[in-house]
């Protein structure tokens, strides 16, 4: 979807046109929910977090029309999830991989198996596609931070013999 496209679609949502936004988020859907579900390894609160992102998103177009809506949009669904995640530190929990990304469930439960940090920038590099310096500015830390944090995920799903993505 092109951004004149975008833009005409926020403009009906604007007017309450919910058809619209369906339409202007559908392509962002399994993206969003795979990168939760890579982050928190639940499928109850990764399907909560991005219904708050979606929310927010109508909320805030029904306000102002947004320029950038890929990028605000992976902006917004970062943030709830590693909001979402630090209220769950501590828990680690495993759902049923295959009936939700089937043939990728040995990898999505290596990469849930692992500490959060590491979890995170796993879940944003490949789940969510974006770039080292995009991450190392939404969790404010330095670039060499996200690639040791990447590499040491590697390695830790290395050892665990799990392929890794491409």
């Amino acid at each position: 979807m092109d951004r004149t496209d975008e833009f005409s679609l926020m403009k009906k949502v604007r007017t309450g046109d919910t058809k619209a936004f369906r339409e202007l988020v559908r392509p962002y859907e399994q993206r969003a929910f795979s990168t939760a579900l890579a982050i928190l390894g639940s499928q109850p609160l990764a399907e909560e977090a991005v219904q708050r992102v979606f929310v927010e998103t109508y909320r805030t177009l029904k306000r102002k029309d947004i320029r950038a809506f890929r990028t605000w949009l992976d902006d917004r669904i970062a943030c709830s999830v590693l909001d979402a995640a630090g209220k769950q530190l501590r828990q680690e929990m495993l759902t049923d991989a295959d009936s939700v990304l089937p043939g990728h469930s040995d990898l999505l439960r290596s990469v849930m198996t692992l500490e959060l940090p590491y979890r995170i920038v796993m879940a944003l590099m490949y789940c969510q596609q974006l770039t080292i310096p995009q991450i190392a500015s939404l969790l404010n830390v330095e670039e060499g931070e996200v690639r040791s944090r990447l590499y040491h995920a590697r390695m830790k799903l290395l050892q665990g013999s799990c392929p890794l993505p491409a």
